[in-house]
């Protein structure tokens, strides 16, 4: 419940939600062993989802106190929603005679899609609950979104003696993002696009990077 100083008006909103729905989950995943110091991972996992939401808002606007009703208005939100993820890795391992002594490279990939679409109502009734068929008011949004990355990592480590260690890879990381939400009401057998709500967004990232480091240590002196 809502009331508004200034006006002396009130609003009372009553919201009833239902959610439905499926959800399906694979993995897999295997080990190749080239030799006992030698190792391919591969791993892959899929989700896909489907969702049926319905919601209905009733708003009762009032004067004074809530005996005085003037206006009823009956909102509703049919929603689909579609969702897909994928998960794929696959990292290579060698490991060398001296202890600590390995090469490691790793490559993952990941891809999210998702489609909302929603189509919303709404319906007007008087004092008396009589309905104002001279207002028609249809409005509907879909949003397409979806975000797509890459990376590649490969460490090489080198021990030197006792003490000292060599240190050098490379990690590169690709990654797009989109994500569309058109809004469209349809007013009086009308259809326009709500430009204030709609949005059309879109990211693309790229990062390289090497790195090299050594260190060392000469009796109480380390570098």
């Amino acid at each position: 419940e809502q009331e508004f100083f200034d006006t002396g008006l009130l609003t009372r909103m009553t919201r009833n939600h239902e959610r439905g729905g499926w959800t399906g989950n694979l993995r897999f995943g295997a080990d190749y062993f080239f030799s006992p110091t030698s190792i391919l991972t591969t791993a892959l996992s899929y989700q896909r989802s489907k969702e049926d939401n319905f919601s209905e808002l009733i708003y009762r606007d009032a004067r004074g106190d809530f005996n005085n009703v003037f206006l009823v208005t009956e909102r509703t939100d049919n929603e689909v929603e579609k969702e897909e993820n994928q998960e794929y890795a696959l990292t290579y391992k060698k490991t060398f005679g001296d202890k600590g002594h390995e090469l490691k490279a790793d490559f993952r990939y990941e891809s999210k899609e998702e489609e909302e679409s929603s189509v919303f109502d709404e319906v007007y009734f008087d004092t008396e609950m009589n309905l104002i068929d001279t207002i028609d008011f249809e409005q509907n949004s879909a949003n397409e979104e979806g975000e797509q990355r890459g990376a590649l990592q490969i460490d090489y480590i080198k021990p030197f003696g006792e003490e000292g260690k060599l240190e050098l890879g490379y990690r590169g990381s690709l990654r797009r993002i989109a994500n569309e939400y058109v809004v469209t009401e349809n007013i009086d057998g009308e259809t326009i696009i709500n430009p204030d709500f709609s949005n059309d967004f879109q990211y693309d990232e790229n990062i390289q990077a090497l790195y090299i480091t050594y260190g060392n240590k000469v009796g109480k002196f380390s570098y």
